[in-house]
């Protein structure tokens, strides 16, 4: 694609819920669309992690114990 991105998504949970879904819907559209899309989870891997893998969307937990202790986790994603 001419005009491709680098697009991350920052999750605070990859469970089953309506947000999740869209995360999911729509990382795998875009990356469809050649775009270079990418999914991080703040906390322990969810049921839709293995639904990402099969859709050829990148995905990482950051295993947060608790979305209140997230803050230490975001200079991770400074490589991104």
């Amino acid at each position: 694609m001419k005009n491709s991105f680098r697009i991350l998504f920052l999750s605070t949970s990859m469970g089953l819920g309506g947000a999740d879904n869209q995360v999911m819907e729509l990382s795998s559209r875009l990356k469809r669309r050649g775009h270079h899309v990418y999914v991080i989870s703040l906390v322990k891997p969810g049921p839709l992690e293995e639904e990402l893998q099969k859709r050829n969307v990148g995905y990482q937990s950051l295993n947060v114990n608790s979305k209140l202790f997230a803050a230490p986790a975001i200079p991770k994603l400074v490589n991104f």
